[in-house]
């Protein structure tokens, strides 16, 4: 990047576009770590085929890759002095984007202001540590007075641990890394 402002542009562009994809933004944040270091374009498919949130497809992969390369986040180049081969690699812009993303702190910052029902969003946490169904975390949360379904569901924790990224739907809702983060 030329300077600072042509940077920030180039970072908020690629927000923007990132936030525009709700459904998709977990896996956009992905790709964009998965190209820090260069990758061919098959290797990379293969990758964001395993993505526990691709497991029902809300784009393929190659229009999730061709939006991060019309923002400006990746770079593609050719791969191994073949032509026909493609490899990726993150933007200065797209690796700030990815930083700054690896080292936001969602979860802590929704349990820390949950107050009273942070002691809920950690419980949903530990007890994620296996695969568990919605069903299956509503009663466990009811049983230790955890949870109230006439004030509130257990979709609400999980929705909001998703978005944080401390739970993601494998099979099961399963926590995260970053959500292993807050237990003790």
């Amino acid at each position: 990047m030329e300077n600072t402002k042509d940077m920030e542009s180039a970072v908020g562009s690629i927000r923007r576009r990132i936030s525009s994809e709700p459904r998709c933004e977990k896996a956009l944040y992905r790709i964009l770590k998965d190209c820090i270091e260069p990758i061919s374009f098959d290797d990379l498919e293969q990758r964001i085929c395993l993505y526990p949130e691709m497991r029902v497809r809300p784009q393929e992969p190659s229009t999730l890759v061709s939006w991060l390369v019309d923002v400006g986040a990746l770079e593609a180049a050719e791969f191994g002095g073949d032509p026909a081969a493609i490899a990726l690699t993150a933007t200065e812009a797209g690796r700030a984007v990815c930083a700054a993303h690896e080292d936001s702190d969602d979860v802590g910052r929704l349990i820390e202001e949950a107050g009273p029902l942070g002691r809920a969003y950690r419980r949903v946490l530990e007890l994620c540590r296996v695969p568990r169904t919605k069903k299956a975390l509503e009663e466990a949360l009811v049983a230790e007075g955890l949870l109230d379904t006439r004030a509130r569901q257990v979709s609400c924790f999980l929705d909001k641990l998703e978005k944080a990224g401390g739970l993601v739907w494998d099979g099961g809702w399963t926590t995260t890394q970053r959500g292993f983060a807050y237990l003790g």
